[in-house]
Order: structure tokens, then C-alpha cells, then sequence
């Protein structure tokens, strides 16, 4: 990977963000902790909402709601009785909830279906004025390649957690063309979209337009459907825990890779279900 085209990189491990992570006040309450709502689970993909909605739970987040498709709020609530769900059919039914929220994120289980792009438009406008962060992942990446949200303005304080192929399509160039400089994907990332990019992958990348860090830890055991998932939600909690998008960004990355590398510690590289990081993650930020 080369570094030519930008700034110098630091490696990144879990005990250089330990001076970032939250603490609670002995007469904390849950409000303290930040209120943040999760955009996730289009039809089919319901999981998406509820690994991201878990992560985020019990990764400190006082209080969090999850917006998704109506066929999802059985299983999200048999699950995590913790988060507030709430479904609709459609964006008008759901636009409701935004202001009540302090951070947001969207993509997850989403994809090129109308409740998805309803969603993300409504979200990518609510926001526009308003300095609450935001993450944008997976599905919510895909549609940023395409009209009409190309032409839409992006909130400052952004995060966005593409793979290479998420990559690839935001940047218009093939996969490969991505991996054989990620230095230069994630900083031509930033040019195009602003805010905190996170390159996933083997080296995930982060870079704010300041500085660049790499995290080599963890391995192809987080090479895993939902991953990419609690990341987000991991990140996300972070977000509405008062950490800056740079903070929680490459504090959620240290977590998500060391707790990978722990569950190979334990398990070994092979069958790692992506549920599974959350309760290291837990134990990492404790």
C-alpha cells in the first residue's frame, strides 16, 4: 500500500484510544448518554437493524431507537427489549422520530428499494442544517453513487464505513483498483464526500483530512455478514456518547479489531458469528 499520495500514517490499537473512551458519573442517567437513532432493515434484511441496534446498547449508548420495516418489530424486540423500534412502510410514517435524536445511522440492510432511498433522503435533508453526527454505511453507501443523492449536500459531521466495493462505487474506479492503494482511496474519499472515512478491511484505514490511521489488528475472523454491522453500531454509540465522528471513529475500529482478535484468542479464525464481538466490545470499553 502506498503512502505517496498523503500524510504519514499511525498505526492504531485499542490502548491508543483508551484516553478517548466514555466513562459514566456515579449520578449518571440514561439521557446523559446519548439518544441515537438507527435507520436499518429494509425488506429482508432485518437483522442488519438488530445487530446494529445491539451493538450500540451495549456498547453504552443510553438510549436507542431503531427505525425499520414493520415485519421486523417482533424479532427486534424478542431480542434487545432495550431499544425502542418503531416501523413504518414509508418515510412520511417515520420522519417523526428524527428530532428526537442526537446521532444518527443509516445503511444497514438497506439497498436500491423505495424505502430505503425514502429514508435516506428524508434523513440527508433533516439533517443538512443541524449538527448532530451521522454515519452512513452498506446499503445507505450504495445510493450515494447514484441520483439523485449525488447531487445532495452531506452533513459536516460525517462518518462513512465503506468496504472496497462501497469504495469502489462511491468513487467510480473497479475494487481492485481500490485495494492496490487504499491510502489514496480513503483520502479521495474524503475530497469527494468530507467528514471520517473508514476503509474497511484487511488495514482498515481511517482518515478525517487531518491525519490517517491504519489498524492492523484483527483478521479474516471479521471477515463475517454483520461485521461491518456492529462496527457501525459500535461507532455509532460512540457518536452519541459525545466522542467527535475522528474519536468514535477510530476508537469503534481499536474496539471492533480487538475484540476479534480476542474471540481468535479464544475460538480460533473460523465460524466467528458477528454477534459474538459485541460482548468483547463490552469488556473492552469496561
Amino acid at each position: 500500500m502506498s503512502n505517496e499520495t498523503g500524510p504519514k500514517i499511525s498505526s492504531l490499537g485499542i490502548q491508543d484510544v483508551q484516553s478517548l473512551l466514555p466513562t459514566r458519573k456515579l449520578n449518571g442517567h440514561k439521557g446523559e448518554h446519548g439518544k441515537l437513532l438507527i435507520i436499518s432493515g429494509d425488506e429482508g434484511y432485518g437483522g442488519a437493524g438488530i445487530l446494529v441496534s445491539e451493538a450500540a446498547i451495549k456498547t453504552g449508548a443510553g438510549l436507542v431507537k431503531l427505525l425499520t420495516r414493520e415485519a421486523h418489530i417482533s424479532a427486534s424486540l424478542a431480542r434487545n427489549p432495550e431499544v425502542i423500534v418503531c416501523g413504518g412502510e414509508n418515510a412520511q410514517n417515520l420522519e417523526m422520530h428524527f428530532p428526537w435524536a442526537e446521532a444518527f445511522i443509516c445503511g444497514p440492510g438497506m439497498f436500491q428499494n423505495y424505502w430505503s432511498e425514502q429514508m435516506l433522503y428524508k434523513l440527508l435533508t433533516f439533517t443538512q442544517e443541524r449538527s448532530q453526527p451521522i454515519l452512513l454505511d452498506a446499503g445507505a453507501l450504495r445510493l450515494l453513487s447514484i441520483e439523485p443523492f449525488k447531487q445532495l449536500p452531506l452533513p459536516q459531521n460525517l462518518v462513512i464505513t465503506p468496504h472496497p466495493s462501497e469504495a469502489a462505487d462511491l468513487l467510480g474506479i473497479t475494487t481492485a483498483e481500490v485495494q492496490l492503494d487504499r491510502l489514496k482511496a480513503t483520502i479521495d474519499l474524503h475530497k469527494i464526500y468530507g467528514g471520517t472515512v473508514v476503509l474497511k478491511g484487511q488495514g482498515t484505514i481511517i482518515f478525517n483530512g487531518d491525519t490517517s490511521h491504519l489498524c492492523s489488528v484483527g483478521g479474516p475472523e471479521l471477515a463475517v455478514a454483520g461485521s461491518g454491522d456492529v462496527l457501525s453500531g459500535i461507532i455509532g454509540s460512540l457518536l452519541s456518547q459525545g466522542l467527535t465522528p475522528k474519536e468514535a471513529a477510530i476508537s469503534g475500529v481499536a474496539i471492533h479489531s480487538a475484540a476479534g482478535k480476542q474471540f481468535t484468542e479464544h475460538s480460533g479464525r473460523i465460524g466467528l458469528a458477528a454477534s459474538e464481538l459485541i460482548p468483547y466490545a463490552r469488556n473492552l470499553l469496561n
